[in-house]
C-alpha cells in the first residue's frame, strides 16, 4: 500500500486513462468484428468489415448532429446502428447490446 502512495498522482491518472482507453478500444473492435461476421437476414450474405465500419461512422455522425441540435441532452451511444447489406442493399438494425441484427427492411 505504501508503494502506491509513493507514485505521483499524475502517473496514476495517466495509467488509469490508458487502461480506460484500451478497454474502450477493445470493446469497439469486438463490436465491429461481431457485426462483420453476422449475416443479412434477407439474403444470408455476411455484412463484412466495410459495412460494419460504415454503420458505426453513420451512428457517430448521427450522435454528433443530435448533440448539436439538443445540447446538454443525454443520448445512448450504443443504440441500434443502421446498416446496409453490401449484397442486396437491404437495411438492418444492429444492436450492440444484443450482438445481433434486429429487424430491417428489404
Amino acid at each position: 500500500m505504501s508503494f502506491l502512495l509513493s507514485i505521483p498522482p499524475i502517473v496514476l491518472v495517466a495509467v488509469g486513462g490508458l487502461v480506460g482507453f484500451l478497454v474502450w478500444w477493445l470493446a469497439s473492435r469486438r463490436q465491429l468484428a461481431k457485426l462483420a461476421g453476422l449475416e443479412c437476414p434477407h439474403c444470408g450474405a455476411p455484412y463484412g468489415r466495410s459495412a460494419a465500419v460504415a454503420a458505426r461512422r453513420q451512428r457517430r455522425a448521427a450522435i454528433g448532429r443530435y448533440r448539436t441540435w439538443h445540447p446538454g441532452s443525454r443520448i445512448d451511444p450504443e443504440a441500434e446502428w443502421i446498416l446496409a447489406c453490401p449484397a442486396c442493399a437491404a437495411t438492418g438494425h444492429f444492436s450492440p447490446q444484443a450482438g445481433k441484427v434486429v429487424g430491417g427492411s428489404a
